[in-house]
């Protein structure tokens, strides 16, 4: 459950390797995901239980070059966004609503070579179907 502070600033924090990512706002709720890039083996596998068509259509689309890149940036996203809707990972392959009215997901520029990772930031009065 999300609860506003009373000053209305909302963070979030994670940590992956020797990496830390931390995404502050007010007036908004906010998830920050930051991942090592390492070839997984179980990556299709993953992809097949939690991204959405679309996600893994664009990932068949995707260069083998560009594979791993892609995959952490759908996966950065979807852990980012179920942080700032406080659903924990269990929510991650929800179908995930259309960004652009009620959340963004950005991806973090400055990050260390070899790491992905994304921020999202959804209204206050935003709520994922559950």
């Amino acid at each position: 459950m999300y609860e506003r502070s009373p000053e209305g600033i909302d963070f979030n924090l994670s940590h992956s390797g020797n990496q830390v990512a931390v995404a502050v706002a007010r007036g908004l709720r906010v998830g920050i995901d930051i991942e090592c890039v390492i070839d997984r083996d179980n990556a299709a596998d993953v992809a097949s239980r939690v991204f959405s068509e679309a996600e893994r259509d664009l990932l068949m689309r995707t260069s083998p070059a560009g594979y791993l890149a892609r995959w952490y940036q759908i996966w950065t996203m979807r852990e980012a966004y179920v942080k700032a809707q406080g659903t924990g990972l269990s929510g991650i392959a929800a179908e995930l609503p259309d960004s652009g009215t009620s959340w963004l997901a950005h991806g973090v520029r400055g990050v260390a070579q070899g790491y992905a990772a994304t921020a999202v930031a959804c209204r206050e009065d935003y709520h994922a179907v559950e």
